[in-house]
């Protein structure tokens, strides 16, 4: 079900997964499912290399 808060992006691509904190730390906007806050090893960074 669509509502005018839905938001959508497609993207073709290829994507890579880094845990580099560096890149992390640079890119951190704080996100609540990340109790651990930008050390929370579970947050990784996508880069996309769109064809």
């Amino acid at each position: 079900m669509l509502t005018s808060n839905s938001e959508f992006l497609v993207l073709d691509g290829v994507a890579t997964i880094t845990r580099d904190k560096t890149k992390i730390k640079e890119l951190w906007n704080f996100i609540p499912w990340f109790t651990g806050g930008e050390a929370d090893p579970r947050i990784t960074a996508i880069k996309i290399t769109p064809d």
